[in-house]
């Protein structure tokens, strides 16, 4: 990791559990893989050596986590879901890959890290990205999930697509001394309805 990314998690242990799955001293079970895109604090040179032509592979020993790279299509309970990760962020180097992007016609449900542009201001900026409010806007998918922002936001309505922004899973300590799971951290998806609903913090607990 960078230097400010381990400062953080030495900072915030909870942040860091995904090294203790690594490293097998986290044990969990699960009967169905947890599947996950790239975000903005990924290690993306490592995650390419991994794939060698697969779009989704494990990350971990035991196969509960999932990386998928940008621009798979997969059949999830009779849907079809694209995948999109990273962030429009030219100052950092970071961009939308449009020609993944460009692959992922007719689906139902977009999950993407960055969000659309317009679903908030902070400290005085408008939030999203340009690029991928445009892509929402000409693929038209059903549903929109996505990440990156650290707070639950929707439903948002952009044409025939209904957004929503999830919550990060466990604040810093600073602002979250008990490490509690943030309320809209997790949703779920009707996947026979298209329903999309945020789960509250105490039935995670």
């Amino acid at each position: 990791m960078p230097p400010e990314d381990r400062e953080f998690v030495d900072a915030n242990p909870a942040q860091g559990d995904i090294f203790r799955l690594l490293d097998d001293s986290l044990m969990l079970e699960s009967n169905a893989p947890i599947l996950f895109i790239s975000g903005n604090h990924d290690n993306a040179e490592w995650l390419k050596t991994l794939h060698r032509r697969q779009s989704v592979v494990p990350i971990d020993p035991l196969g509960i986590f999932r990386h998928v790279t940008c621009g798979t299509i997969l059949d999830v309970a009779d849907l079809s879901v694209g995948f999109l990760g990273g962030i429009e962020a030219p100052e950092w180097g970071l961009d939308i890959d449009l020609a993944a992007a460009a692959k992922l016609a007719g689906i139902d449900v977009l999950v993407t890290h960055d969000g659309p542009y317009g679903l908030a201001t902070w400290e005085g900026s408008t939030q999203g990205s340009p690029k991928l409010a445009r892509l929402i806007d000409q693929i038209q998918p059903r549903l929109h999930v996505h990440g990156h922002y650290h707070h639950m936001n929707g439903p948002r309505i952009y044409g025939p697509t209904t957004s929503y922004g999830l919550a990060q899973l466990v604040p810093p300590v600073d602002r979250n001394p008990d490490q509690e799971i943030a309320a809209g951290s997790v949703g779920i998806l009707d996947s026979a309805t298209l329903e999309f609903e945020y789960v509250s913090a105490n039935r995670l607990d």
